[in-house]
């Protein structure tokens, strides 16, 4: 064994050192250091470069919904000058009408509450006669409308059942090991970043945790599984958050146009009111193709009159979109056109093409309110444990067979052992962490 060759410190990797800073993802969410993909980078800007602790394996959260009330009418009787509605209660055992508020027909008629209980309310008219025959028909919508109390009568009014959708994400584990052999610092060996091969090593292995992860974060099913070592939990990604917390996703069964876009914002439009969303658009190269060619045609001859991004567009190279109130920035996603990434399978339509290149992921970044009167991120990070991230060098055996006990990691039961013939570094990355898509009313997913 050379002599100039010895065990390396934690403190001799600045990579090392990083991610043992109280904010270590926003060293991975670097794009400058190539550990990511912009659609990790964006997770990790929406979330601050932070993580949120939480010490169970389930993630709880309350979706902080939409105050209107709609029902759907059953029947409506006429009992003299009142209106007796029977309606289907849109959550069981909570009765959501109050006395002395006034609710609406699809014609916008008014009547007062004067009556309620669970599944039916008694109105009386309020400034309009009422007529079973006419109005608040079955099949149609009951609407809240506002309290309508007399003048004076500020007592005794009851506020409205406000019930909260609770729902839980599951904390996952990504793990790496990577064994570094001290004889690669002999400078004899390759270069890489300006250093010999061993602290590439390093680097390459944190870039290929990192992009585990990401992959994770996007594709992953969410659930606990039972395999042949025992129970791991699935995540659920952005894409198993769009199919199952009201997004929307679009099996693509023709080439994508410029159109296909529109129609993509109008679905998110229709389901979010909220002025001057900014969503983001990962998109695979055909995609971008399509999308670049078309705008590009039709800013060429309006110089930077319009609405199309004006300083964000060099030649046809369109960066930005606005249409319906919406500010669209595209981006292209690395994994989409991977040729050996999950989406390389030929398109059904084109099979001289892959589905990732016709693939894009439309997602609304817009913070949602949450019930302490602040905000949350759409996609929100959270860990298990003190530390979002572990990172630790394990020094190397001069002896063969020699155990060095892992005692770092505060979530594992097991702290397990290491051992080598070699003498040289381990460096373990470990995380018990997970996404948790809130609400995907805001987000596509066309499957190209």
């Amino acid at each position: 064994m050379p002599k100039n060759v010895t065990n390396a410190s934690v403190f001799s990797s600045m990579i090392a050192r990083n991610l043992d800073t109280p904010s270590p993802i926003k060293v991975i969410a670097d794009v400058s250091g190539m550990y990511n993909d912009p659609l990790y980078y964006l997770i990790s800007y929406l979330n601050k470069g932070q993580s949120k602790s939480w010490n169970y394996p389930k993630y709880e959260t309350s979706q902080f919904g939409n105050l209107s009330i709609v029902s759907t009418i059953t029947s409506v009787v006429q009992s003299g000058l009142n209106l007796v509605v029977n309606y289907t209660p849109s959550r069981a055992g909570v009765d959501p009408y109050r006395t002395n508020w006034i609710v609406l027909d699809k014609n916008l008629v008014q009547g007062r509450i004067i009556a309620h209980q669970l599944g039916q309310v008694t109105i009386e008219p309020d400034g309009v006669v009422l007529s079973s025959a006419t109005q608040f028909q079955v099949g149609t919508r009951l609407k809240n409308g506002w309290n309508a109390s007399t003048n004076r009568q500020s007592r005794r009014t009851e506020d409205l059942t406000y019930d909260p959708d609770v729902q839980f994400n599951l904390a996952a584990v990504s793990r790496n090991t990577k064994y570094i052999d001290l004889e690669d610092q002999i400078e004899t060996r390759p270069q890489m970043y300006g250093k010999s091969l061993y602290y590439s090593q390093e680097r390459i292995g944190i870039q290929q945790w990192v992009k585990e992860m990401s992959i994770r974060y996007l594709v992953d099913k969410r659930g606990e599984v039972n395999g042949y070592d025992g129970k791991r939990n699935k995540n659920g990604g952005i894409l198993w958050g769009i199919e199952n917390r009201n997004g929307f996703v679009d099996p693509a069964t023709a080439p994508f146009v410029l159109s296909d876009l529109r129609d993509y914002i109008e679905v998110i439009r229709k389901k979010d009111a909220t002025p001057n969303l900014n969503l983001a658009l990962f998109a695979g190269t055909n995609v971008l193709s399509v999308l670049q060619q078309s705008i590009g045609d039709d800013i060429k001859f309006a110089g930077t009159a319009n609405t199309f991004g004006v300083g964000d567009k060099g030649g046809i190279n369109v960066t930005m979109y606005k249409y319906l109130d919406c500010t669209i920035s595209f981006m292209p996603m690395a994994e989409f056109d991977n040729p050996q990434g999950i989406f390389s399978d030929p398109a059904s339509y084109n099979p001289g093409t892959t589905e990732g290149n016709n693939s894009m992921l439309l997602m609304n970044t817009n913070a949602l309110p949450a019930k302490d009167g602040g905000s949350v991120p759409v996609c929100e990070m959270f860990h298990r444990g003190s530390r979002p991230i572990y990172y630790k060098h394990i020094p190397g055996m001069i002896e063969p067979g020699r155990e060095v006990q892992i005692e770092d990691f505060e979530v594992s039961s097991d702290p397990g052992n290491t051992s080598s013939d070699e003498p040289g570094t381990t460096a373990l990355m470990y995380t018990f962490s997970g996404i948790d898509v809130r609400d995907a009313k805001g987000m596509v997913y066309r499957r190209g």
